[in-house]
């Protein structure tokens, strides 16, 4: 964190860039360039999230939305042999996230309360992993879904950066509230191994040459998928 592209450091958004010998790895041998542009910050956050929640074949997670967190984090759960439910507000978007790998996918604009259908579909059981996109309000939601000795994993505040939760719930439940940035070059290097024996592709909604399309694209949010600028 101390030395983060786009936080303390500057990012790459130019032409060349000088990066030290020992900050870089061998992208993945399947990948494009663009491809692998996507695993550094989104991928590895969600490979971390999984792999250190000790989640298992057999097990379950939610993932929260059609962001590329969440995406990687579905992936790689799939692949993991793990049963996946999905949130998304978008109508549109419920056939993708099946085609993706969700077992179940759950609109959150058409049943606000998701944590409630979350224990219908597993006979209040909960899920055993929730990946926490959103933050605010929705924590206590998860609380709610989450399994026995299940594990929230908070790595964004799209709805607010603040919470109140019930402290009874977590110790109950004995479930564990985590926080996630990114992670380091060994992370990586993990990662990196893990992709060239599962072979999955990053889901790219839109590459151009162009910063301001790119930034457009971003705002519009109108195709899932991670946006690549290539200069």
């Amino acid at each position: 964190a101390a030395a983060q592209l786009g936080g303390t450091v500057d990012g790459v958004f130019s032409e060349y860039y000088s990066f030290h010998e020992e900050s870089v790895l061998k992208a993945p041998s399947h990948l494009t360039f663009e491809e692998a542009a996507t695993l550094p910050t989104a991928g590895l956050t969600a490979f971390r999230v999984l792999i250190e929640s000790g989640i298992t074949t057999g097990q379950s997670v939610l993932v929260q939305g059609t962001g590329a967190v969440s995406f990687f984090a579905l992936q790689i759960a799939n692949e993991m042999g793990v049963k996946v439910f999905a949130t998304t507000g978008n109508e549109s978007n419920e056939m993708f996230l099946k085609a993706l790998g969700a077992h179940e996918v759950i609109n959150y604009k058409k049943i606000p309360q998701w944590q409630n259908e979350v224990n219908r579909l597993t006979h209040s059981e909960g899920v055993d992993l929730i990946i926490d996109v959103v933050g605010g309000e929705s924590i206590g939601q998860s609380l709610q879904a989450v399994a026995m000795n299940g594990e929230i994993a908070v790595i964004g505040f799209l709805n607010s950066t603040t919470s109140t939760i019930d402290l009874v719930s977590i110790i109950r439940k004995n479930v564990r509230l985590s926080g996630f940035t990114t992670g380091s070059k060994e992370s990586l290097f993990q990662f990196v191994q893990w992709l060239e024996k599962n072979r999955i592709k990053p889901v790219i909604g839109h590459v151009t040459s162009d910063f301001i399309s790119a930034f457009k694209a971003f705002e519009k949010r109108d195709k899932p998928g991670k946006i690549v600028v290539t200069l």
